[in-house]
């Protein structure tokens, strides 16, 4: 509540673990597919920028943690503009075995 939307930026998927040559590094075995297949697993990352002033923010940034779906934390900026306001800017990331999984 109170926090105003500013920017929504996909980052791209990239490789969680960069192949070495050998054809195995970086893959994982897919779902419940029964075929054995194999697939790199991806780091998706998203961008979010929003104004609101500490304690809204404070109460997103919680929300979030709380969600079911998992994510991490690369980056957190936190910039007073016209005290109480604020601008945040949120990068997450999140795995996958889908290249193209987020897209903004």
């Amino acid at each position: 509540r109170g926090l105003a939307l500013l920017k929504l930026a996909g980052l791209g998927g990239t490789p969680l673990v960069v192949d070495m040559g050998n054809g195995a590094a970086g893959k994982v075995r897919k779902g419940d597919s029964g075929k054995g297949e194999l697939g790199a697993a991806y780091k998706h990352g998203m961008q979010i920028e929003f104004r609101g002033d500490f304690y809204q923010t404070l109460d997103y940034m919680r929300a979030l943690e709380d969600l079911k779906e998992g994510f991490f934390w690369d980056k957190v900026t936190f910039d007073v503009q016209d005290y109480p306001d604020s601008v945040t800017t949120l990068t997450l990331y999140t795995l996958s075995l889908n290249p193209d999984w987020i897209r903004i």
